[in-house]
């Protein structure tokens, strides 16, 4: 009776350790799922987070293609403008080129118109 009564109470124990180690795996699950549940949480918010600024960032690369396409058309642009305005002033120079040689000979004519009528009357 007293083997069974020792070999009862080493059972019971026993049993009160397994139950007790049983609760402390439990407890241990319950934490791994409570952090593996957190931990999925931040990850979903880090990736959301990361669409968004991929997401922003694209609207910008278009946003500044879009300014860099005007900025391109504006420059070729200015770039006609500025050809045709070289082409004025040469034609504008050629032309006073022109008038300055006119007004030399229109001078040069008079000189020999005065000395002539000058000539004539002596």
């Amino acid at each position: 009776d007293t083997e069974i009564l020792n070999l009862r109470s080493s059972l019971d124990n026993e049993r009160i350790l397994c139950t007790s180690k049983l609760n402390e795996l439990k407890d241990d699950v319950t934490k791994a799922e409570l952090l593996r549940e957190s931990s999925v949480s931040a990850l979903k918010q880090e990736l959301n987070s990361t669409k968004e600024q991929y997401k922003t960032l694209s609207q910008l690369v278009e946003k500044h293609k879009k300014e860099s396409s005007t900025l391109n058309k504006t420059l070729s642009n200015l770039q006609l403008e500025l050809t045709s305005a070289i082409s004025t002033k040469n034609s504008l120079q050629q032309e006073l080129n022109n008038m300055k040689r006119t007004d030399t000979a229109v001078s040069k004519l008079e000189e020999y118109l005065s000395k002539s009528n000058e000539e004539i009357k002596k």
